[in-house]
């Protein structure tokens, strides 16, 4: 067949214009989506760091408590006094401990201890054989710094707690510790939540060394601790930010803040694959037009 002069002149031109529109529609795709994942990243970041900073306002709150707690006279005397007046003391520090844990839920057990780590008052019942002079946070306060601790189980409730403990003063020396252990789950229930991250995202919390705490939206793989994550090292070492990542074929950003008051890490994670959905539907069909 003989192409005339015309569709010599059309035919280029056609595939020409096809050719732009197709450049044009891929560089509005490839600005769309870059769009798309800077939006998402501001949003998850904004989020995880207005997390971090009710959970630190919340630990705040619980020193701050505490603190004012163990100012109360009943609880120097229980610590310092002996014979009738330390009896005394003691069992009126524990009917105090009593009334504070009914007002305060979120603690398991509140306790007193002097300052070779035995226990003086607590509203469990204790055996004398349960010291705490080997325990980091009762050495943090004994040593006049108010703590929280990283989590442990209890030797109490045989329970996974995190621990808030500060000094009891006489004067300006330390005579005992007052502390409370905070039940790991109730904390976890009220504050990490997958939020919004899709059908595919899941939120955690994590130690400074690594081990994950707690996770809610529960991913594709349980974590049981950072190391088998390929981004984990590069969250730890930074510390706040985020990272894009391939995990088991999905495309991920993790957004991510560490709390002032303990250094643990709490990150939210969002398939970009499902915000990209609408875009690659739209894109290739633009394509397909074109």
């Amino acid at each position: 067949m003989k192409i005339g002069l015309r569709e010599k002149l059309v035919i280029p031109t056609v595939l020409t214009v096809m050719l732009g529109i197709g450049g044009i529609s891929a560089l509005a795709y490839h600005r769309a989506t870059k769009s798309i994942q800077t939006s998402v990243q501001r949003h998850m970041e904004r989020e995880v760091r207005l997390t971090v900073g009710q959970i630190d306002a919340w630990l705040d709150s619980r020193l701050a408590d505490m603190a004012t707690w163990a100012r109360r006279d009943v609880y120097r005397e229980a610590v310092t006094e002996t014979g009738y007046y330390g009896r005394s003391a003691r069992t009126g520090a524990e009917q105090d401990l009593q009334q504070l844990l009914q007002g305060y839920p979120y603690y398991q057990t509140l306790f007193l201890a002097d300052a070779e780590g035995a226990i003086q008052a607590a509203t469990m019942e204790i055996t004398s054989a349960i010291r705490l002079d080997n325990r980091w946070y009762f050495q943090q306060a004994l040593a006049g710094r108010p703590c929280i601790s990283d989590t442990l189980v209890s030797r109490i409730t045989d329970t996974t707690v995190f621990v808030v403990a500060v000094p009891v003063w006489q004067e300006n020396k330390v005579v005992g510790v007052m502390g409370g252990t905070v039940p790991l789950p109730r904390f976890v229930n009220q504050f990490v939540s997958g939020g919004n991250s899709g059908d595919s995202g899941y939120a955690f919390l994590a130690e400074a060394h690594g081990l994950v705490l707690a996770q809610a939206s529960v991913p594709d793989d349980n974590l049981n601790d950072m190391a088998p994550l390929e981004f984990s090292h590069e969250m730890l070492r930074r510390g706040r930010g985020s990272v894009i990542f391939t995990r088991n074929g999905i495309s991920r950003i993790a957004s991510f803040n560490t709390l002032a008051r303990n250094g643990w890490l709490f990150a939210q994670i969002q398939s970009l694959d499902e915000a990209f959905r609408e875009i690659r539907r739209v894109g290739a069909y633009s394509l397909a037009v074109s």
